[in-house]
């Protein structure tokens, strides 16, 4: 494609570039693990050229393809990794005809299936790859009859019945096919996102960006342009709770085993995907997540050679202006611009030896640099923020003979940011970490056909990554840390110095069985996932400032090497019944293992904290648990376009090496100690260091011996109707109820001794905190516990509808109306202030979602992405200084009672495909991002302290919260 497009210039708030407070409780912006970035603006790119396969999406580009159509991706197991293709066969009688043999072909499959209908009249075809099939009907006595373009898509059963008529001479009839456009046997939820789709909707290149346009779902930031790519984002739909994600590749979970496990090691291609499937709801007990099931499926090749190329860009010059005269007033003179943006991407696909062995493979660059608000370098210039990303990507698949089948796949990834701000904070260039950050995945797969009725599928996937987060070249080993928690600034060094070696095996085995009107499936999946943290830090300490003055040192017991580890073990049976021709009941079990360990391992020790040696930590959690899911789907016209739909099913909570590294006593740890400069060096002396309080870490952590795995509740209820040829819209209401959490609680510091005083707020209102008995500083016995009511309930209605490429125009569109209300208690008054009944998460009110192509004559296509969301809920703080316990912050307002401005992006594209030679195609776009110049304020922070009577401003953060993990 050539042609210019119009990125969004992500828009900039007042408060930030100001460093005027703003308050947010990490609801804005991008987030990466550590704080947010921001998002929004407008940019203009240049347009885009394609050629055939290869896509050129550059702001402005260029696009080249060898061929007309994209490899199809593998065949996999069926349900949530591939699609199913079902139905029954009746004469004009409407009796049904047993006997019938039914042929499948598609160049989605190496070779043609076939299977015969049973004593009810029924067929079904699963694990199927996502694409276009064809199905062939034969029985002596009757006229052979063949079905076209049935589509396949992930995780949906496609519903083909046939009626066949007597015939006195042998013929054959072709029947233009009619996929339908509602699902009346599967009750889980979602949305799929095939290559066509995934090529033609303007959006950033990125896995986040596309889970972004399923109706009901939000995320921690906005991409804008592809500005955003190089870091990822939490995501949530309709309640599901932070971190309740799972990336599966070809059907495999290969999360990053740190934090809560709900992250991704990996940062993918997406030319290589063949299909996205992104699950929201409903899912069967296959799935062990409750929150977005995204599964991603690989292209395979085909019969034919066929390939592409894309390049896309953008520049500083592409960039609009969305910086308004209030702003300017502020001093602030330009949104988040961007230098460049470029996006190349390289594949090709084909037969190793037709109908035999097919290969597919993919290369990607993708590099961006943008400017970092709020922060210059010496010579005024802006401080840069560059990062580069490549991928590799191998497949190769093979049909060993009409039974049995392999594949096998090698993906690469280079993620790396020369220059990662560590916080939130308005970080000095030189204070930023430098990440040079490799991984890759390996997979192999075996399926076979044991009998018409039997499937098998074996898989095992390996995760390795590599993520330092170094000092940069220039830190000496004499430059400390230098944090201000009312500036928010960082300054001189990083904070510390990081490696993070993380691997994962994941191998899954199932059996699919289809019998009579039961399809069953029963499976056995095993993951082990080992996760070391490596840290060190000058001094082994961070200086820590208030408005400029010195307040404490944040220790820490570096250098040091945690290991880390969790084993699960996962077993689950399910079924879908077909009990009539209008009533389909999907029911299921999953038991579930979880255990984490921490090895014998060791610390050097430092000036603060001295060398030891630990045994091994085991069972750290030991969960056992099952739970059953049980749905049903109502065909209520008979006629296969009304269902009514529901579901209900448990969830428990995934977690990662989390609560082992909180109990590791070799994993990173601390105290803080109140710093007096006496002698005015900016450097803390021991002797100018109070005694500790606030410790953290391995060392003052234990878990509850009775500490029960977090769970989550659904129920939906939805009606889903086809209302016109390939159209069909829906109502669903969903209730989420997410319970039994857990949190810190010390056991040393009971709420009794604390005292309550009154402070005046920002505004003049009198707040109260709570100031800690001066006999209980320093005492820690933190417990992690399930913590009393500490629970959140969503409640939701989403109003749907969906149109296929037909008739030149295909439609994604949604409106939500939800809200997400929680309570919390610890043995801490001052986090407990306007904690009750508050909004919480990601909850947004209204969410509206348009995502669209049109395709008028002569191949120009116009395409549109709309997103609409209310401001998600703020944290107001105000930061107290001189209590017993140092500096802390406490909400003086519910949270909630202040959400971010609400937000409204409209991406366009408008293409040219031009027909060459040989099969080529070129095409020539222009995209526009942001075409509101949407302005809204993502992140908010203040400046200011209240103490006693006294209050200037609000702080948003907390300076009693021990460090954050990183994320990729």
């Amino acid at each position: 494609m050539v042609g210019a497009r119009i990125c969004q210039m992500r828009s900039v708030s007042a408060e930030v570039a100001a460093r005027i407070s703003m308050t947010t409780s990490f609801r804005d912006g991008r987030r990466d693990g550590n704080g947010y970035e921001d998002a929004s603006g407008c940019i203009i790119a240049p347009l885009l050229t394609e050629v055939s396969m290869i896509r050129f999406k550059v702001r402005f580009g260029i696009v080249i393809a060898t061929a007309l159509v994209m490899g199809a991706p593998s065949r996999s197991v069926a349900q949530t990794q591939t699609g199913t293709i079902t139905g029954t066969v009746t004469d004009e009688q409407n009796a049904v005809l047993p006997g019938v043999t039914v042929t499948l072909a598609s160049p989605a499959i190496i070779r043609p299936q076939s299977s015969v209908t049973n004593e009810r009249g029924a067929y079904g075809f699963i694990a199927l790859p996502p694409g276009v099939y064809t199905l062939k009907f034969d029985l002596t006595g009757f006229a052979s009859l063949s079905r076209q373009d049935i589509r396949v898509n992930v995780a949906v059963v496609t519903t083909v019945d046939q009626t066949m008529k007597v015939a006195a001479v042998s013929e054959t009839v072709e029947v233009a096919g009619q996929s339908p456009s509602v699902d009346v046997k599967s009750t889980s939820k979602g949305t799929n996102f095939d290559s066509a789709l995934l090529t033609a909707i303007p959006q950033a290149r990125e896995i986040w960006s596309t889970v972004e346009q399923v109706p009901g779902a939000t995320e921690g930031g906005f991409n804008v342009g592809g500005a955003g790519s190089a870091q990822q984002t939490s995501m949530a739909v309709h309640g599901s709770m932070g971190g309740q994600q799972e990336y599966a590749v070809n059907g495999l979970k290969l999360n990053w085993p740190g934090g809560n496990g709900g992250a991704t090691a990996f940062y993918f291609d997406q030319d290589s995907f063949a299909e996205i499937n992104v699950m929201t709801n409903g899912a069967p007990a296959e799935v062990g997540t409750g929150g977005v099931y995204m599964n991603t499926v690989t292209k395979s090749g085909g019969n034919q050679v066929r390939g592409g190329a894309s390049i896309y860009w953008e520049e500083k010059s592409f960039q609009g202006d969305n910086v308004s005269d209030e702003l300017r007033s502020q001093g602030i003179t330009k949104g988040n611009p961007i230098n460049h943006i470029y996006d190349l991407n390289g594949n090709l696909g084909g037969p190793i030896k037709r109908d035999r062995a097919w290969f597919f493979s993919s290369y990607r660059r993708f590099d961006i640099s943008t400017q970092v608000l709020g922060i210059t370098r010496a010579d005024g210039s802006p401080a840069p923020d560059l990062n580069h990303q490549s991928n590799f990507v191998a497949k190769s698949t093979v049909q060993l003979d009409d039974r049995n089948k392999i594949s096998g796949e090698f993906n690469f990834n280079y993620q790396n940011r020369f220059f990662r701000r560590p916080t939130s904070d308005l970080v000095q260039e030189k204070a930023s970490w430098r990440q040079i950050e490799p991984a890759y995945i390996g997979q192999f797969q075996w399926t076979s056909v044991v009998t018409p009725a039997l499937f098998v599928d074996a898989r095992y996937g390996y995760l390795h990554l590599i993520f330092p987060l170094h000092y940069q070249s220039e830190v000496g080993p004499d430059d400390l840390a230098r944090q201000d928690i009312v500036r928010h600034t960082l300054t001189d060094a990083a904070t510390y110095d990081y490696i993070n070696l993380a691997t994962r095996h994941q191998a899954n085995i199932s059996a699919s069985y289809f019998v009579s009107s039961h399809s069953v499936k029963t499976g056995f999946e095993y993951g082990r996932a080992f996760n070391r943290n490596e840290y060190a830090a000058n001094g082994n300490y961070v200086l820590r400032y208030f408005d400029g003055a010195p307040l404490e040192v944040q220790t820490y017991n570096t250098p040091i090497t945690g290991d880390n580890q969790i084993n699960t073990i996962s077993i689950y049976g399910q079924d879908s019944w077909v009990a009539n021709r209008r009533l389909t009941v999907n029911y299921g079990g999953r038991f579930e293992r979880l255990v984490g360990l921490a090895p014998p391992q060791s610390q050097p020790g430092n000036q603060f904290f001295p060398a030891q040696t630990f045994g091994i930590i085991d069972n750290i959690p030991l969960w056992k648990n099952g739970v059953w899911r049980v749905g049903a789907s109502y065909d209520m016209c008979g006629d296969g376009k009304t269902a009514l739909k529901a579901f209900y099913g448990r969830f428990m909570v995934q977690e990662g090496t989390r609560l082992v590294q909180q109990v590791n006593p070799n994993d990173l740890g601390g105290d803080y100690r109140a710093w007096t400069d006496r002698n005015g060096d900016n450097i803390a002396q021991a002797t100018e260091l109070g005694p500790s309080t606030r410790p953290y870490g391995g060392r003052v952590n234990k878990i509850d011996p009775g500490l029960k795995q977090p769970y989550s509740d659904e129920f939906d209820l939805g009606l889903e109707r086809e209302l016109l040829p390939n159209f069909s819209a829906g109502v669903t209401y969903y209730r989420r109820h997410n319970g039994r959490r857990f949190s810190g609680v010390n056991l040393a510091v009971p709420p009794s001794a604390y005292t309550a005083i009154t402070v005046s707020g920002p505004d003049g209102q009198p707040t109260t905190v709570y100031n800690q008995d001066a006999a209980t500083l320093g005492l820690a016995n933190r417990v992690i516990t399930n913590a009393d009511g500490l629970e959140d309930t969503y409640h939701g209605v989403e109003f749907t509808g969906t149109k296929r490429m037909i008739d030149r125009w295909q439609m994604i569109a949604g409106f939500t109306i939800g809200r997400d209300k929680g309570l919390y208690d610890s043995g801490n008054p001052n986090a407990n202030l306007n904690r009750q009944a508050a909004f919480i998460g990601m909850d947004s009110t209204y969410i509206g979602k348009l995502v669209g192509t049109y395709v008028f004559p002569h191949a120009v296509t116009f395409s549109t992405n709309f997103r609409y969301f209310t401001g998600q809920p703020v944290q107001k703080l105000i930061t107290v200084r001189g209590l017993n316990q140092g500096t802390v912050s406490v909400r003086p307002a519910p949270v909630g009672a202040t959400r971010l401005d609400n937000v409204a992006l409209w991406d366009v594209r408008g293409s040219k495909i031009f027909r060459l030679n040989q099969g080529r195609q070129l095409e020539a776009m222009v995209d526009v991002f942001n075409l509101l110049n949407q302005n809204a304020t993502f992140r908010h922070w203040s400046r200011g302290w209240a103490s006693g009577s006294r209050s200037e401003g609000d702080v948003l953060r907390c300076s009693s919260t021990a460090p954050s993990v990183p994320s990729h």
